[in-house]
């Protein structure tokens, strides 16, 4: 069509344009609404879904995290204790040496002692029993 001859066919034309908007512009809007309501939607709710699992997979990983941390802070507490109470038995170890070393020297002391007052009982004893035997010449 040339532009001369647009304005003898410019009734047709206006009729197809208003043909177009009364008809076919309802039409294409309620599509368009149908389909942003169908598409958009369901893309929103696709988003969710991944973000809700996203989400999921952080907050596992944070409670990993924090059960990871609680068992180190009290492994750190379980060596502690067992630091100190090894420094405790190795004290008591020492002491009982140092308690078995003096009661053993006390036991050499008072085995010492009790050897030399058998020594003088057993003296005395003979002593005695010597006194109290009757001597090979008084029959």
């Amino acid at each position: 069509m040339d532009t001369l001859n647009l304005p003898t066919n410019w009734p047709i034309w206006a009729i197809l344009i208003y043909l177009f908007i009364k008809d076919a512009l309802p039409i294409l809007s309620t599509l368009a609404e149908k389909m942003t309501g169908i598409i958009i939607p369901a893309r929103v709710k696709e988003r969710k879904l991944v973000l809700d699992h996203q989400m999921a997979a952080i907050d596992k990983q944070i409670d990993q995290e924090e059960k990871r941390t609680d068992l180190r802070e009290r492994e750190v507490v379980a060596m502690e204790q067992i630091g100190k109470y090894l420094v405790i038995i190795d004290t008591r170890l020492q002491n009982m040496d140092k308690k078995s070393d003096l009661l053993s020297t006390g036991l050499i002391t008072a085995n010492q002692a009790l050897s030399v007052m058998m020594d003088r009982v057993h003296r005395r004893r003979e002593d005695f029993l010597e006194s109290s035997k009757p001597s090979p010449g008084d029959d």
